[in-house]
């Protein structure tokens, strides 16, 4: 008997601290996805600190950075020129063929920063399962964030996953709601001009649209419904 119940009180215990672990596992997520922001942002400051005072030139602090920077751009015009072979809405979530190469670019390259979402989030290149749970994640066969004429980056986040916000919150968003991209070059300003819901293999709502340098932001839609079949879009329009 008073090995049952020795027996007993350890499975209760454990059930205690797994129950407990389920509770404070999304408080754990998002204080992680805080301190990469934040770690993000610091190498950001660094970086363009030692920019202005001409201690690297731009694009130019170590081969990675330049390279990053030349191949995306590269990568853009790849897109413009060829096409974009996308298949459906979340395809090619893993870091494209071209940019695999590179030592960081399985890392996070910068945050992006919604304030009508109240969220930052790490900015993966991908938009694999693996990204999309640390922040969010560009669509491959669609723009990096770099700007330009002819450029529609489309990052996607979760509707909110397993107690953290991510974008759970994309309906805030409406006409001039604000979002800013910061990576090591600069801070992208993008303005929303239009918010739209579509079938999740309505391709042509994603792709670049000419002359115009755009960001896009894609969630599931409704809320609360997995694998839903709508997408939430959120167009947006670089501030100059």
């Amino acid at each position: 008997g008073k090995m049952r119940k020795i027996i007993r009180l350890c499975v209760g215990v454990m059930l205690i601290f797994i129950s407990l672990g389920f509770f404070f596992y999304p408080d754990f997520r998002n204080w992680k996805i805080r301190e990469e922001v934040n770690r993000v942002e610091e190498e950001i400051k660094i970086y363009r600190s030692k920019v202005d005072e001409e201690e690297v030139m731009p694009y130019k602090n170590e081969i990675t950075e330049e390279e990053l920077y030349l191949e995306m751009k590269k990568y853009n015009q790849r897109l413009v020129t060829d096409g974009q072979e996308l298949v459906d809405v979340w395809s090619y979530e893993e870091t494209p063929i071209e940019l695999k190469h590179l030592k960081d670019v399985n890392q996070v390259i910068g945050y992006i920063e919604i304030p009508d979402m109240k969220v930052k989030l790490p900015l993966l290149i991908g938009a694999s399962e693996e990204n999309l749970a640390k922040g969010a994640g560009i669509l491959s066969e669609t723009s990096m964030p770099v700007g330009g004429e002819n450029t529609n980056s489309v990052i996607a986040a979760h509707r909110g996953w397993k107690g953290s916000p991510y974008f759970q919150y994309i309906e805030n968003m409406k006409q001039g709601s604000i979002v800013y991209l910061h990576t090591l070059w600069e801070t992208r300003v993008y303005k929303t001009v239009d918010v739209k819901i579509v079938d999740s293999f309505d391709l042509n709502s994603i792709l670049i649209q000419e002359g115009r340098d755009m960001v896009t932001l894609m969630s599931c839609h409704p809320y609360g419904v997995p694998g839903g079949k709508f997408r939430y879009l959120v167009y947006c329009e670089y501030v100059e």
